[in-house]
Formats: structure tokens, C-alpha cells, sequence
């Protein structure tokens, strides 16, 4: 037996609305972030509907608003977005899937059509637009609909922005926990405020913008003509204090307002209710808008201030207020009769960083999670006979008293001493500390706006045992040590600037701290790098390839000393900044008036040598030789390597050129001149963005004898 289908053969000719958005819409005004029917159909020329239009080849068709006119696409201003997530097409978009990234304007036919479930994203009204009509666009490769046929309109249709719910406002937030009886801060990322705003929104999706759909979301109904811009708004904490009272204060603002242009503001939120947990939420009066996400808060009022130990060692409490224990690793005690003549003492070492933290508690000894407002300060409680003092470590620029801002009830101190408790003859005055809430904050503790008041003043201290500290810093013998010397570098590199007055020292110096800082080694600091690190730069040819050593700058006068009329400079060196020596006011403006006019030696380049003395840095914190060797080794490193970086890019520093060798290594130099190295006087050719402020250099056109300086001098020294 044979059996008959029927099939029907549909063959698409153009695109149709079956909703009847002329009946459906009529007179009524449509709200953004709501939902509604559109339903599009593929037709053949006899009006027909084609349901094998579907799947993998199916039409696509393509929603969007016009202008009334049907000839202006709307995109810019109001868009129109599918949420209709009934086809696997739609589907996958959801999940995911970018392949089909229009799936929310463009979709795929289904049985012939596509229900659409359009959401408008602005107000024709508040753009000002006389109206507009949505346009659904097919395509398809066979058979293709083209032209007119290919599109469909609506009938015109307004819209309008339509609240749909309450919404705390990004800008600020309210936190998790707050602190009884203080203000709450509200902004975020390190911004100040006490802000807290509602806004009636619609129901657009802002995950919606970070996907392309939409420019902004949702929209707050701020214009007179948008619904839910006007509602009554009341606060509700649940559960409610059995004392009846509202327990939330406000400095600006009531628990019962109103919205204005769809917003309410207030400010200086203060909780004063029992501790507890609580949620907080916004909700309107007439249940007209969904309340705000309700937030989940933890109140809590600060009882003590107290020293956390429970890491001190074994048997340790874990909070402490009076004289507390130290940590063991960094206080052990010692019998050494150097301290304390052999009494067991807490001692610590100086230069060694540690760290101490203190924490705030609520009156069932509990840490106030959302006290990150209060600044506690440390003190070092020493006899004034003694050298020792508290600093932050590396650099130890900061010393004397040290503050930092509590973080979620607790505030930690690094820290590390320098000098000793010693008195001489092995007697010690030992040191204790003080933690404390001062009644101001240091303005560095201070996010902009920020009152100075301190919320925690006048909280008990904590204060902890004595002990002694040991200075353990090398001698500066240490450092001219055979072994010292092995692995102290000399760091030679060359430069395209034509005379040592382009190479601006203090400016080397201080570019070359946060590269080395940013190595490890923050106790070289802009105080005392002057000190730290030395330069010998010289003008030199092109020819030049040896090394400077102690071929210049060396006896009396300093041989090829710009302040010393460049005498005797070795083969190729011209002209040579050497270190500063003291010398009389009245000679400095005697070489300054005899100087050259003509300008400064000139050669093909510059030729610097550095190297570094750690026994300068007085926070640099080796104890023993072979920690000295390492610490010179590694710098050495650090600072070859920071020659390279391009914020030294204006001394013009040729990276072939750099390489070292030992301190104490015989340099390998040219021979002396005997005469003086003629001076040029063409123009120096200055790097890009220097600006110099080197050491005076002389090359007169007239010599001078020494003769005739000391003539000078004493008849001078006649008349004074």
C-alpha cells in the first residue's frame, strides 16, 4: 500500500506584522524596559504563510526604530532590543555565544515567523520625536526577498520612560558593616562621601550596554512626563528595634520623602540602634515600584582599642591593653652581657622590619568590621639619653611617631628601629610602645574632604613590656674591607652628550632612586643618595675608550679639574667634573671672574664612572660581611640594569658602552699629558629635555700662573 502526503509549497515574497500594532497600540503610550508582542511572518505573494521557513537556512529578519517618516534610523537615540530567548538562536546568545552577536535585534525564522518581544530603550517624547514605527527587515539568500517587500512597519507608536522599581545609585553604596553612633561613608574607590541616593528606574538590563544593545541603562525617570518620578519613598530596617524608634539617622533628609525628577537623596546616615544585623532597603508608600535590593548590614559599636597577640608565642592571649607581650621572633629574649649587663632582656635588632597590629573591639571582644575611617598611632616611649628611634623601613626618612588607617577594624604597623637603647658600659634604658587614637589624623591619612576628627579618639591606649634594642649596623671600616672591596663595582658607561656640563648629576642621582628602589633597595633615599652615590663624568673624544680611574681628579692641583684649568688630562680626556672640595668664597668668585666666557670644553662624547658607599646610607641594614658583599653584589646588578630604562633616556646613555669592574681593580688609563688639553670653544650639543645645572668649569683664553693667584690672594687678604 502506498500513502499520500500533502505538501505545501510556499515560495517567500515578503515579510508581514501580523500584530496588529494599529489596534494594539492605539492610544496608548508604550514604557521603556517593558515587553511586547511583535510577531513577523514570511509570506508568499498570496499573503500565505511559508512555515518551512525555519532552521539553519531560515530568513532573517531584522527589528529596529524609525522615524515616523519610515526614513530615518533611530539607532543612535532609541533602540529596540528582542528578549524573546525562544530560539535556539536567541538561546545561545544568552549563553554566550558571540558567533551569533546580533541575536537580539536579528533572528532566525521559526515556522515561517518570529515572535518578537521588543523592549524600547528611551522616551520618544523626551527626545522630542513625532512618534516612530518599528521596521522589521528579512533576508534571504534563496529565494531572496528584495525590496519593499522585504521590509514591514508598524503603525506609529510613542513611548515613554517608566519606572519600574527603586535602585540605590552606583555612585555610593551603603557598606556591610557599619560602626554605631558614627556617620557612614558611602563613596567607593577612595573617595569621601555620606551620600546615599534612590532613583526610580525601568526594567532595562545595564548588562544590556556592556553587550552593544543599549548606550545607557536603565534610565531613571527623571521628566515631568516619565511614570513613577514623583512616588513617596519611606526606609524600612527589618527587623525592627523593639524600642520603636527609627533607628537610623539622617543629617540631611527624612525616613518618609518624596521623589524629585525620579531621585532622593540623603546624607549623614548614622545607625543608633542595638547591634545587630539588619537589612535596610527603600520602598514606596503606594507599592506602585518594586523596593530596592535590600542590603544585608552589621552594626557594631567600638568598645577598646587592643594590641592583637595571639601570634606572640606560645600561651598568648589573643587581644591585649596594658603591657603586653612582643612578638617572640622579633623580641627574643637574650642574656648577652653587652645588653642590659646580662639581665634577660626582650631585645630586637635594628633596621629589621616587623610588624604589629591593632584592632578595634566591640564590648563582646568581637573586631568592628566597618570601622576603616580611624587612624591609630604607635609611639616609642625611650629614655632621651639613647639613640634609638622608630621609622618605616626601607628608608627610614619617616621616624618618631607612625600612624596608619584602621582597614576593616584592625590597622597594622610596619616598622623597624634604627640607633640602640644603649646608655654606655653595657647598660640599656629600655623602650616600650603606645598605641593610641589621636584626636586628629594626619592629612596623608585623609581621602580628599575628609574632617580631620579622628572617630576613635579618646579610646583607651595599649602599651606593651620594655625591651632594649640592639643597633647592628657595620662600622664604615666594613665597607673599605679587602672583602668589601672585591665586590664593589665601578659602573662605567658612555653618553652622546658633548660636554660633562649637559650631564645633570642631581638629576641623575634622582632619577636612579625609584629604579633602585623599585629593586629592593628603598634605604637609598633623595636625602642622602648625594651621598651614597658617586659620579666622575668627563668630556672625552670620540677616540676615547679606556678608563677615567685615577687619572683624573687626583693631586694638586686635581689633574683635569674643570676647577682647575684642565691641567694634565690624559690622552683623550678633555675636561673632567670632579668631585666638589671645600674651598674659600674668596677663591670660588676669583675662578668664576677669571673663567672662560666662551663657553665649555667640547668633545665627541661623555665618559661617567660611578659607584656606590652603603656605609652612607645609615638605614642600610647588613650585619655581617658576607651580607655587605651581597648587598653590594646585588646593587651593582640593579643599578647596570637601571641604566637601560627609558626614564634615563635624556642623558643619552649609549647601552653598548655600560660595563664595570672591581672597585679595588687597577684601571686600565691613558697616559697623562704634559701639557694642559687645548680648550675648544664650539657650542655644546645638548640632549632633548636636559636642563643642567653642573659644577662651574673654567678653560680661560688667558692663562694664569699660580703665582699670580697667590699674589692675589694675600694682596686681598692685606686689605680685609
Amino acid at each position: 500500500q502506498f500513502h499520500t502526503s500533502v505538501v505545501t509549497i510556499c515560495r517567500p515574497a515578503k515579510v508581514a506584522i501580523l500584530t496588529n500594532t494599529s489596534t494594539v497600540f492605539r492610544g496608548v503610550v508604550l514604557r521603556t524596559g517593558v515587553a511586547y508582542d511583535l510577531y513577523a511572518v514570511i509570506q508568499d505573494a498570496n499573503g500565505n504563510t511559508c512555515f518551512g521557513d525555519s532552521q539553519d537556512e531560515a530568513t532573517r529578519l531584522t527589528v529596529e526604530a524609525v522615524s515616523n517618516d519610515a526614513n530615518l534610523l533611530l539607532s543612535r537615540d532609541i533602540r529596540v532590543v528582542n528578549v524573546n530567548d525562544s530560539d535556539a538562536t536567541t538561546a545561545g546568545f544568552l549563553n554566550g555565544w558571540r558567533s551569533a552577536a546580533p541575536a537580539r535585534t536579528e533572528v532566525r525564522a521559526v515556522n515561517g515567523g518570529f515572535n518578537f518581544r521588543v523592549v524600547f530603550s528611551n522616551s520618544t517624547m523626551a527626545l522630542g520625536l513625532n512618534g516612530i514605527r518599528l521596521r522589521v527587515t528579512a533576508r534571504s539568500a534563496t529565494p531572496a526577498i528584495s525590496g519593499t517587500a522585504a521590509r514591514a512597519y508598524s503603525s506609529p507608536l510613542d513611548t515613554i520612560i517608566a519606572a519600574s522599581k527603586l535602585r540605590f545609585a552606583p555612585s555610593a553604596a551603603i557598606p556591610p558593616n557599619v560602626v554605631t553612633g558614627r556617620t557612614i561613608q558611602t563613596g567607593l574607590a577612595g573617595r569621601y562621601s555620606t551620600d546615599v541616593v534612590v532613583q526610580a528606574v525601568d526594567g532595562l538590563d545595564p548588562a544590556w550596554v556592556s553587550l552593544g544593545l543599549l548606550t545607557a541603562a536603565p534610565n531613571i525617570a527623571r521628566a515631568p512626563t516619565a511614570f513613577g518620578n514623583a512616588e513617596e519613598v519611606f526606609w524600612k530596617v527589618l527587623p525592627a528595634p523593639a524600642s520603636g524608634a527609627f533607628p537610623i539617622g539622617f543629617t540631611t533628609g527624612q525616613q518618609l520623602t518624596r521623589l524629585r525628577a525620579g531621585e532622593s537623596r540623603w546624607s549623614g546616615l548614622t545607625w543608633n540602634g542595638p547591634n545587630g544585623i539588619y537589612t535596610w532597603s527603600v520602598a514606596t508608600t503606594s507599592g506602585a515600584l518594586a523596593e530596592t535590593s535590600p542590603v544585608s548590614v552589621a552594626c557594631q559599636q567600638v568598645d577598646s582599642l587592643r594590641l592583637d597577640t595571639a601570634t606572640y608565642g606560645r600561651g598568648a592571649a589573643a587581644t591585649c591593653r596594658t603591657g603586653c607581650p612582643l612578638p617572640a621572633s622579633v623580641f627574643p629574649v637574650v642574656s648577652n652581657a653587652t645588653v642590659n649587663s646580662g639581665t634577660p632582656t626582650f631585645a630586637a635588632q635594628s633596621l629589621q622590619r616587623f610588624t604589629m597590629t591593632v584592632s578595634l573591639r566591640d564590648s563582646n571582644g568581637a573586631v568592628v568590621l566597618g570601622d576603616s575611617e580611624s587612624v591609630v598611632m604607635v609611639e616609642l616611649l625611650s629614655d632621651s639619653r639613647t639613640s634609638v628611634q622608630l621609622g618605616i623601613p626601607p628608608s627610614m626618612t619617616t621616624r618618631g611617631a607612625l600612624y596608619a588607617r584602621v582597614q576593616g577594624g584592625r590597622a597594622t604597623f610596619s616598622m623597624a628601629f634604627a640607633g640602640s637603647t644603649a646608655l654606655g658600659g653595657n647598660a640599656d634604658a629600655n623602650a616600650t610602645f603606645r598605641f593610641s587614637c589621636p584626636a586628629t589624623r594626619p592629612a596623608a591619612t585623609l581621602l580628599a574632604g575628609e574632617p580631620a576628627a579622628n572617630p576613635c579618639a579618646g579610646m583607651n591606649e595599649a602599651t606593651t613590656l620594655g625591651f632594649a634594642v640592639v643597633d647592628i649596623r657595620l662600622p664604615a671600616s666594613a665597607h673599605t674591607s679587602a672583602s668589601a672591596l672585591a665586590v664593589r663595582q665601578v659602573i662605567k658607561f658612555q653618553s652622546a652628550l658633548t660636554s660633562h656640563e649637559l650631564f645633570n648629576q642631581t638629576h641623575f642621582r634622582g632619577a636612579m632612586v625609584p629604579l633602585l628602589a623599585a629593586a629592593g633597595f628603598g634605604y637609598i633615599t633623595p636625602a642622602n643618595v648625594g651621598r651614597v652615590l658617586a659620579l666622575l663624568p668627563c668630556t672625552v673624544t670620540s677616540a676615547f675608550a679606556a678608563d677615567l680611574g685615577t687619572s683624573v681628579c687626583e693631586g694638586t692641583p686635581r689633574r683635569c679639574s674643570a676647577g682647575a684649568e684642565n691641567l694634565n688630562c690624559p690622552s683623550q680626556v678633555l675636561s673632567c667634573a670632579c668631585p666638589v672640595q671645600a674651598r674659600s668664597l674668596l677663591l670660588t668668585r676669583f675662578l668664576l671672574q677669571s673663567g672662560n666666557s666662551t663657553g665649555p670644553i667640547v668633545g665627541g662624547k661623555i665618559a661617567v664612572e660611578m659607584s656606590f658607599n652603603l656605609a652612607n646610607a645609615d638605614a642600610f641594614p647588613a650585619r655581617n660581611a658576607t651580607e655587605l658583599a651581597n648587598a653590594y653584589r646585588l646593587l651593582g646588578e640593579a643599578a647596570t640594569a637601571a641604566l637601560r630604562d627609558p626614564s634615563l633616556a635624556e642623558f643619552v646613555i649609549d647601552a653598548s658602552s655600560i660595563s664595570t669592574r672591581a672597585l679595588n681593580a687597577v684601571a686600565q688609563t691613558e697616559a697623562p699629558a704634559v701639557t694642559p688639553s687645548p680648550p675648544t670653544t664650539a657650542a655644546p650639543t645638548a640632549a632633548p629635555q636636559t636642563t643642567a645645572t653642573p659644577e662651574v668649569s673654567f678653560a680661560p683664553s688667558v692663562q694664569l700662573s699660580i703665582s699670580m693667584l697667590f699674589a692675589l690672594l694675600l694682596a686681598v687678604a692685606g686689605l680685609l
